[in-house]
C-alpha cells in the first residue's frame, strides 16, 4: 500500500460532491470535453450524450454521472482524493481537506525503492552543480551523462545505467560536438542534446514531462544552466522565486523516477560554507535535493574540490583533479568527510547474511529464525524495521522485496549482480 491509495471518508466524500453539484458544464468546458452546446461523449460507450446542469444520463447503456464521475472515466489513474481535488483546482475552487496518514498505517506502507543513479552522489530528485564560470562544470556534466548513459562506474562509484537527455543552452552543437570526442568513448550511450527550449513556468515542464514520457528509459536531464531557463521578467531573486523554480523540476523528478542536475554559478566573494557560495538565495539548496559545489583553493591549477551535501547523502568533501587532455575530473580521495550516521547493525546484518547465505524467500519470522533474531523483535516490528532499509540495502548490492503468499506476506531477499 502506498500514499497514493489513501481515501476520503464517507463525510468528506459526499462534502465534495454536493459542492461540484451543478458545475458539470464548467468541468466539461476546462477538460475540453464538450462536442456542442450541453453535449458530451459518453465516456463508456461514445454516444452523444445530452446533459442538463446537474447530471448526464446516457440513453444508449445507461451511464450516469456527475463531475466525479466524468473525472473518473478521463483520469482513472487518480484515486478520489486526487481526483476531487483535481477538479477544485481545474474549476479555481479551494480545496477543503488535507491528505493524511495514521502512524500505524504509515509504518505498514510499501513504496518504490528510490534508486541512486550515482552510488553516494546523486539519488532521484532535483540537484544543484555550482562552480564559479570557467571552472569546468560542464564538462564534469557530460563526464557524468557519459558515464550514465554507458552504466560505467564513476569514480568507482555504482551507476544506475539509463539515457539522458542534456540541455546545454550555453553551447553550439559544433561545440558540443568537439567536447563530446574528448570526454566519451569512441561509442557513446544513449544521450540526446538540446541547445534551446521553453523556460521555467513557460513551457519547459511540459516539454520534460513529454520527453519522459517518450522515453521510458530516461534516468538524467541535465539542465545547463539554471539562468538559462529562468523567467526573464526579474533580475533580482526572492526566496520564494528560487524555491518554486527549483520545486518545478522536483515534482517532475518525483515523479517520474528522474534525477535532474541544474548547472548554476557560485558567487564571486567566498563562503566560510560551501552551500554559501551558492548564487542567489537559499530556496535554492531548500528545494533542492543536494547541492554540488565545485571551488578551487587557487584559480590557476587543476586541482580542485567537490563540497557534497544533500538530504539522504553523507556530507563529503572529494579532491578533484583535472586532467586536461581528456577534460575530465579524476577523483583523488576524500579530503574530509563529516561525521553521517552510523550503519545500521540490522543493515549490516542482513548484508552479512546475503553474502554468507545466498537468496532468502520467506515469512519474517523465518528471516528472524536465520539471522538469530527471534527474542530481539517481533515479526511486525522486523518487517517495519525493514522497509526503510530497502533503499540503503539496494546500493550495497542487495535486494528487499515484500510481496502477499497466499497465507502470509512474504520477504524477498537476493543479491544482485
Amino acid at each position: 500500500m502506498g500514499v497514493e491509495t489513501i481515501k476520503l471518508t464517507p463525510d468528506q466524500y459526499n462534502e465534495c460532491r454536493k459542492a461540484l453539484w451543478g458545475k458539470l458544464p464548467a468541468y466539461l468546458k476546462a477538460e475540453g470535453e464538450l462536442i456542442g452546446k450541453n453535449r458530451l461523449r459518453c465516456f463508456r460507450c461514445s454516444s452523444e450524450v445530452e446533459f442538463k446542469g446537474d447530471f448526464w444520463q446516457c440513453g444508449e447503456c445507461g451511464a450516469v454521472g456527475e463531475p466525479v464521475t466524468a473525472a473518473a472515466a478521463l483520469h482513472p489513474e487518480l484515486d478520489d482524493f486526487d481526483r476531487f481535488r483535481y477538479v477544485f483546482g481545474l474549476l479555481g475552487l479551494p480545496f477543503p481537506f488535507l491528505r493524511t496518514v495514521e502512524a500505524e498505517e504509515l509504518m505498514d506502507m510499501d513504496f518504490p525503492v528510490r534508486h541512486s543513479l550515482v552510488e553516494g552522489l546523486l539519488g532521484q530528485g532535483v540537484y544543484l552543480l555550482a562552480g564559479a564560470a570557467k571552472i569546468g562544470k560542464s564538462w564534469l556534466a557530460l563526464d557524468l551523462a557519459d558515464h550514465v548513459s554507458r552504466g560505467e562506474p564513476f569514480w568507482g562509484r555504482r551507476v544506475e545505467q539509463g539515457a539522458v537527455l542534456y540541455l546545454s543552452l550555453e553551447d553550439t552543437y559544433e561545440r558540443l560536438q568537439s567536447r563530446l570526442c574528448r570526454v566519451a568513448d569512441a561509442s557513446p550511450g544513449p544521450v540526446v542534446f538540446c541547445t534551446d527550449c521553453a523556460r521555467a513556468g513557460e513551457g519547459l515542464e511540459e516539454q520534460l514531462r513529454r520527453q519522459a514520457e517518450d522515453r521510458p528509459e530516461l534516468r538524467l536531464i541535465i539542465v545547463d544552466t539554471l539562468q538559462k531557463v529562468r523567467r526573464t521578467s526579474t533580475e533580482n531573486y526572492s526566496y520564494s522565486a528560487d524555491y518554486e523554480v527549483i520545486s518545478a523540476f522536483k515534482r517532475l523528478a518525483d515523479e517520474k523516477g528522474l534525477t535532474v542536475l541544474i548547472v548554476h554559478h557560485t558567487r564571486k566573494e567566498e563562503a566560510g560554507d560551501a552551500m554559501n557560495m551558492v548564487s542567489g538565495t537559499m530556496g535554492l539548496n531548500g528545494a533542492a535535493d543536494g547541492t554540488l559545489v565545485l571551488w578551487k583553493p587557487a584559480r590557476v591549477g587543476s586541482g580542485a574540490f567537490l563540497q557534497v551535501t544533500g538530504r539522504d547523502l553523507p556530507d563529503q568533501r572529494l579532491r578533484l583533479e583535472l586532467d586536461r587532455e581528456t577534460m575530465r575530473w579524476r577523483f583523488l580521495g576524500a579530503e574530509e568527510e563529516a561525521d553521517g550516521p552510523a550503519d545500521d547493525p540490522l543493515l549490516l546484518r542482513l548484508l552479512a547474511f546475503v553474502r554468507e547465505e545466498g537468496d532468502f524467500e520467506g515469512t519474517a519470522s523465518e528471516l528472524l529464525a536465520r539471522l538469530g533474531l527471534e527474542g530481539e523483535l517481533s515479526p511486525v516490528g522486523f518487517s517495519r524495521r525493514l522497509r526503510p532499509l530497502a533503499a540503503a540495502l539496494e546500493d550495497r548490492g542487495a535486494a528487499l522485496r515484500f510481496s502477499r503468499g497466499s497465507k502470509a506476506r512474504l520477504l524477498t531477499l537476493r543479491r544482485m549482480g
